[in-house]
């Protein structure tokens, strides 16, 4: 019986861990992404950029933006925070 649960709580802080990391991880070449971005100043690319570390849902679903709507999102966020 001890045998099973130890076996239990080994799988549960496999997946425990498993998912803490999975959403964390950040898509590659973001940060080249972010800051190839026309028209934006350099503090607007870079405090985008921090939005999207603290957010790795938005991050991975920018990044497969493509190229107007990625402009979108980001007019979106500066015209939200300095306006």
């Amino acid at each position: 019986l001890v045998g099973a649960f130890d076996r239990a709580f080994e799988k549960l802080a496999a997946a425990i861990k498993g998912a803490a990391t999975a959403d964390k991880d950040m898509p590659e070449g973001l940060f080249e992404t972010v800051g190839k971005l026309p028209c934006f100043e350099h503090i607007h690319e870079s405090l985008y950029y921090a939005h999207l570390v603290d957010n790795p849902h938005i991050a991975r679903a920018f990044i497969l933006l493509p190229f107007d709507l990625k402009i979108t999102w980001v007019t979106k966020f500066v015209t939200d925070k300095f306006t």
